[in-house]
């Protein structure tokens, strides 16, 4: 679709999140091109409710080095594949589905629950320990486990 096609590009969204109408729009255009869509928030009561309003799911990112966060952030966050701690954009081919939830399809057309049976898990999680400090990384491990991932290196 014309004027929805982008270089590689970050759109900075100058809509307020109190505007539900404007950040369903937001929320809903589908973009192509290697493309990151940043949204400025307060609080992370924010950030569920836009998750809500938008029918999409294939990619999220989120970085926190607070575990408590992090762990908010898993609860509600709709997306495929979710990364902590790196960039949002690039799955891992064959390694990370691509298929999304909600609306967002795979390459073959199934979509959400329809493509489980090609891929391990519904949500990929990918990413890096917010720390080097073993410690840490034991904590944020024992939350990851608790939450249900299964971790690998």
């Amino acid at each position: 679709d014309r004027g929805h096609n982008f270089a590689p590009t970050i759109l900075r969204s100058e809509v307020s999140v109190s505007d539900q109408a404007r950040v369903k729009v937001l929320m809903n255009t589908e973009l192509f091109g290697p493309v990151s869509t940043v949204v400025p928030f307060d609080d992370l009561s924010e950030v569920k409710g836009m998750c809500a309003l938008s029918n999409f799911a294939l990619t999220g990112a989120f970085f926190t080095d607070k575990i408590e966060e992090a762990e908010y952030l898993l609860s509600f966050l709709p997306a495929g594949n979710l990364y902590i701690e790196r960039k949002c954009t690039g799955a891992l081919v064959e390694t990370e589905c691509f298929g999304g939830l909600r609306s967002a399809s795979s390459p073959s057309g199934m979509k959400g629950i329809h493509s489980l049976p090609r891929f391990a898990s519904m949500q990929t999680l990918s990413g890096f320990y917010p720390s080097k400090d073993p410690k840490a990384q034991r904590a944020w491990r024992r939350m990851l486990l608790g939450e249900g991932f299964v971790l690998s290196k």
